[in-house]
């Protein structure tokens, strides 16, 4: 009897794989003695479009709206029917008796699985494996703690609630607000779950961007040399506390009165002074978002492009699973580099 194991990348199931031993190459799937492995290429099915529940829906036209089907449906995705037939005849196979979940490890993964397997009508009982990276030992490590993928009823449930309503309310209302707002030759006004408020939130600042005007204001600087230490420093003048903003002076006359008031050369005194030891820890992981941004800040790059580049390196086996909000390598991860570390260490000393 032969399990299959049903990855969301092919260099993720390359990766279990490789784990598992060493596989035989077939056309999309590779088997490990009693393990085939196969993979899903993301979203192989989706949701049907409005015409497919009733033809009626595919005019935009107010008598039409709202759609509301019934039961979802779905169907195969264009670029995904090759790799869906190959799964497909893996699961028709008597000899395949159990399942494996092996897509990525959120909600997301979840949900593509889930899909494939009620579309093609999967009868075997499945597992669940949930991998945070895919170094072998992880990976046997997860194996031996597959849990059922009952376990993971709520997050599925959680992962399809959020893919209709991204559908009731994209289609419905960007046909709502086309049919009403829309003008001719202009094209569908489209409107999304994350897109709109995005959008809104770019549309306020350009907005607060168009009606600034710029306040002229004026600072006051000066270099500063103490007699027990001969280095000059540079001091800014700030207003007494509470007043707002500290160091903006709003006309020039008060900041030439401030600034020659004190000609070069005149002593000052020293009132007091606040000294504070401070202890910097070394900063967390990254995660994706704050990978994101500094990768946008030093180098330019889009939040797309750092995407694309994270998920290289994953897949390379360089860096871990970079879609997470995590700070913090997993326990597996961690033991493994640690061993790596004393590996090291112990070749080191007896070179």
């Amino acid at each position: 009897m032969l399990r299959l194991i049903i990855a969301e990348k092919p260099s993720v199931a390359r990766a279990i794989a490789g784990a598992l031993g060493s596989p035989q190459r077939h056309e999309g799937y590779l088997q490990v003695g009693a393990d085939l492995v196969s993979w899903a290429l993301g979203h192989l099915v989706t949701l049907a479009a409005p015409d497919v529940y009733d033809p009626g829906w595919k005019k935009w036209s107010w008598d039409t709206l709202p759609m509301l089907p019934d039961a979802v449906r779905l169907l195969p995705t264009p670029s995904g029917r090759g790799q869906l037939k190959v799964l497909k005849d893996l699961l028709k196979r008597p000899d395949v008796t159990r399942l494996v979940i092996a897509t990525d490890a959120d909600r997301e993964g979840e949900l593509i699985a889930r899909w494939i397997l009620r579309h093609l009508g999967a009868r075997q009982p499945a597992d669940r494996l949930w991998l945070s990276e895919t170094t072998p030992s992880a990976i046997r490590a997860a194996l031996q703690a597959l849990k059922p993928a009952s376990a993971y009823d709520a997050l599925a449930r959680a992962a399809e609630a959020r893919a209709v309503a991204d559908w009731l309310m994209g289609l419905n209302a960007t046909r709502a607000m086309t049919l009403r707002h829309g003008q001719a030759g202009q094209g569908a006004l489209s409107v999304g779950r994350v897109q709109t408020p995005t959008l809104r939130l770019i549309a306020d600042r350009d907005g607060q961007i168009a009606v600034f005007q710029a306040t002229p204001y004026w600072q006051v600087r000066a270099t500063f040399e103490a007699d027990s230490d001969p280095a000059a420093y540079a001091g800014l003048w700030v207003k007494l506390p509470g007043e707002e903003p500290a160091d903006r002076i709003g006309d020039q006359p008060t900041a030439e009165r401030i600034a020659t008031a004190a000609p070069p050369g005149t002593p000052g005194t020293i009132r007091s002074v606040d000294r504070k030891r401070v202890t910097v820890k070394p900063p967390t992981l990254y995660n994706l978002a704050d990978l994101q941004k500094d990768a946008n800040r030093r180098f330019g790059f889009t939040a797309t492009a750092t995407l694309q580049a994270a998920q290289e390196l994953y897949e390379a086996r360089l860096t871990t699973y970079p879609r997470t909000d995590a700070r913090a390598v997993s326990a597996a991860e961690a033991v493994l580099r640690l061993t790596l570390n004393v590996g090291t260490g112990a070749h080191r000393r007896a070179q």
